[in-house]
């Protein structure tokens, strides 16, 4: 039902009802927790509610604060005309200490309310499971985006290229198995997958590219250098924002897990992988033994664990996988219903796939962090030994403030050169070291005499010892560029030796509507002699920000310490402290 200003005006007699002025509340009164309702789904935010004060409250608005301060609250915004009252970041133990406050008149969840997609009735009960905490199953799947601008990575037998659910929204992808192939599938697999993450019909994301990379033969099967072959094409040619699916596994792999480890965090790529069909300890396979990745175990639709799904401590939770209803193979809308915890993790893919949409700037371990912080915990029956009890639930998810504008990369490579039985010097480059918000997709290394040459380290030949110039062009996931030249010196005496970069900034502070200030912090001012290739800023209680600039929210009158750590091309770091404040 919609809200009015009679809803609230009986609200306030209710509660003004439960004393009047010759009557102080006792201990045991608490001001109501009203849970927010209305006709567009409210998505919550997490440990922050909105306080509302009584009229003619003998403390005032600054009393009232200070209280809440005092309880561990984070104070987001004042409200002095609407109402008296503030919002506030609290540890969910300190709520009962805001409602004991006998000047409260109610307490309610913060939240984002936006225009959310429903799908009724849902085609696949995964997609009812994972937007709400208990069963019983409701018939809707309720998301709060469609993964618009996400790239999707199936790695795995590939996708029919054809299928109705995907019409439109198939990019380029990479077929391992056969030499110049188009990666579509001939086992079904692979569509099953990928119809679980981003089909229109059955899927989470309906709107995110999906790119097929075929590892797996006709039979589903394939070999650790085919697989690892698909995993260094994502990393290489990712577009960012980017998730990945791996419903695939074998023996324990060291050279998969590093790999797989490879993907998150140089390539940030949130990728996800099944946790085995053994009922074994995942900690004996992989990629289900990789750090990194989000390892996922099946579940049943009463919420226990599948009899077949792995389990142990290299898991890291649980999404729908038996009996599942997707797209498939034989016409290009066929489907299938399978079980596996290959059906498990392209939920786990999809749901990443809208935290990326709603928040392209976050990593993907932030990401994760952020996902798993948000599943159901304690609903698995049997979850098995050494498994984290915790269920893939969306329905915190928001679309949240608009993201920071993306921010040009930064360029920068190291090399080395030596001299050749032929008399030729051969020089080596390495642009790794180049950094950037939202990832580095491109390298374009040129010189002078010599063909342009592409990827992330490449070489050059010199006949004759000299100084030549060689420029490195790195673009990003948004289409932003930057370059960086230098001057190498082939033959003769080595380059002076590496001197450490200094690190600088400035800030300023501006008044935003909301009663906070926007302070923008700016490293450009750092210096180094072959180039600064990172930014990493740090201050308590807050997330790591990177890049060359930053942006950071103070209450009037408060400041906070910032740390800026910079890094050269060649590996050296400096930092430098400021104290940032506002009037």
């Amino acid at each position: 039902m919609k809200r009015s200003l009679g809803t609230l005006a009986a609200l306030t007699l209710m509660a003004g009802a439960c004393t009047d002025a010759g009557t102080p509340a006792g201990p045991a009164r608490l001001a109501p927790f009203i849970d927010v309702s209305g006709d567009i789904t409210t998505q919550l935010v997490p440990n922050e509610y909105i306080v509302v004060l009584r009229d003619g409250a003998r403390s005032d608005l600054n009393g009232a604060i200070a209280e809440a301060m005092a309880a561990g609250g984070t104070i987001i915004a004042r409200y002095d005309a609407t109402f008296r009252g503030y919002a506030v970041r609290m540890p969910t133990g300190g709520l009962t200490t805001l409602r004991q406050n006998p000047e409260v008149l109610l307490v309610q969840p913060n939240g984002v309310v936006t225009k959310v997609g429903t799908q009724t009735p849902t085609p696949s009960w995964g997609l009812d499971r994972i937007d709400q905490v208990n069963l019983p199953l409701d018939n809707s799947f309720t998301y709060a985006n469609e993964g618009v601008g996400v790239h999707q990575y199936t790695i795995d037998t590939g996708i029919l290229l054809t299928h109705t659910d995907f019409t439109g929204r198939v990019g380029n992808g990479f077929d391992a198995v056969t030499a110049g192939g188009t990666a579509n599938d001939c086992d079904g697999h692979g569509t099953h997958v990928t119809g679980t993450v981003a089909g229109t019909k059955y899927g989470i994301a309906k709107k995110a590219t999906v790119h097929p990379v075929r590892v797996l033969d006709c039979s589903g099967s394939g070999t650790y250098a085919q697989v690892i072959a698909g995993m260094n094409w994502v990393t290489t040619n990712r577009i960012q924002p980017a998730v990945a699916n791996m419903s695939l596994g074998g023996g324990k792999d060291v050279a998969t897990n590093m790999a797989a480890d490879s993907m998150v965090r140089k390539g940030n790529i949130a990728l996800a992988v099944a946790s085995g069909n053994s009922s074994a300890n995942a900690c004996n396979s992989s990629p289900a033994s990789a750090p990194l990745p989000l390892t996922v175990n099946a579940t049943t639709n009463t919420d226990a664990r599948a009899s077949y799904s792995n389990f142990g401590t290299c898991t890291d939770l649980f999404a729908p996988g038996s009996n599942i209803i997707s797209d498939y193979i034989g016409s290009n809308t066929a489907f299938a219903t399978l079980s596996g915890t290959s059906m498990a993790t392209p939920h786990v893919t999809g749901a990443l796939a809208l935290y990326r949409a709603a928040n392209p700037s976050m990593t993907a371990e932030q990401i994760f962090t952020t996902l798993l912080a948000d599943a159901t915990l304690n609903k698995v029956t049997n979850p098995g030994t050494g498994s984290p009890n915790k269920l893939l639930y969306i329905g915190n998810l928001g679309g949240g403030p608009p993201p920071p504008p993306n921010v040009a990369p930064v360029a920068g490579f190291t090399y080395s050169c030596a001299i050749r039985p032929n008399g030729r010097y051969r020089c080596d480059f390495d642009g790794s070291s180049s950094t950037d918000d939202v990832g580095v997709v491109s390298y374009l290394w040129s010189t002078a005499g010599d063909a342009n040459r592409t990827g992330v380290t490449t070489a050059f030949g010199f006949d004759t010892a000299g100084t030549y110039y060689v420029t490195l062009k790195v673009t990003d996931g948004g289409g932003l560029t930057n370059s960086i030249s230098k001057a190498v010196t082939v033959g003769g005496p080595p380059p002076p030796p590496n001197m450490a970069p200094v690190a600088d900034f400035t800030y300023s502070c501006v008044l935003r509507p909301n009663g906070r200030y926007r302070c923008d912090v700016d490293g450009s001012s750092s210096t180094d002699d072959v180039g600064v290739v990172s930014y990493l800023w740090t201050t308590a209680g807050e997330p790591d920000r990177t890049g060359v600039t930053a942006v950071y929210g103070l209450m009037p009158g408060s400041s906070a310490s910032v740390t800026l750590k910079v890094t050269d091309g060649g590996g050296l770091t400096n930092s430098i402290t400021k104290t940032i404040s506002t009037p």
